[in-house]
C-alpha cells in the first residue's frame, strides 16, 4: 500500500500534464482548472495517507524498473521516502494546491486564460 501511494505522489501530476496537453482544446477552462487542482490535490492527500507509516529510522522505498541487474552492479529507478523528504512533500503540495486555487481565481475571465 505505502509503495503505490508512493509511486501516486509522483506518477498522478505527470499524467494530468498528459492529459490536460491532450485535451487542451475539449476542455472548458473550469474543467482544465478542476483537474489541475485534483492532480495537486491528489499527491497531498496520497502524503498525507503515508502519516505514521514511514519508519523513523528508514524509508519507504519502491523500484520503479531495473536497467542492470547483477551481482556487483544493481541499477535501478524508483522513489525513496524518508522523513525529511516526507516533511517537504507535505509543504510542496500542500502549498502547490493553495497556489493552484488561488491562480484559477486571479485568472478567472483573463483572455490568456
Amino acid at each position: 500500500m505505502e509503495e503505490t501511494l508512493l509511486q501516486l505522489i509522483v506518477l498522478t501530476p505527470f499524467a494530468s500534464v498528459a492529459l490536460l496537453y491532450l485535451a487542451r482544446k475539449a476542455l472548458p477552462p473550469a474543467l482544465a482548472g478542476l483537474i489541475a487542482n485534483a492532480a495537486v490535490l491528489g499527491p497531498f492527500v496520497c502524503a498525507a495517507m503515508l502519516f505514521g507509516k514511514i519508519p523513523a529510522d528508514g524509508a519507504i522505498t519502491t523500484t520503479i524498473a531495473r536497467w542492470l541487474d547483477g551481482s556487483v552492479l544493481d541499477v535501478s529507478f524508483g522513489f525513496k521516502l524518508d522523513a525529511l523528504s516526507y516533511t517537504w512533500t507535505l509543504v510542496v503540495t500542500g502549498i502547490g494546491f493553495l497556489i493552484h486555487v488561488y491562480s484559477l481565481g486571479y485568472m478567472k475571465g483573463d483572455p490568456g486564460f
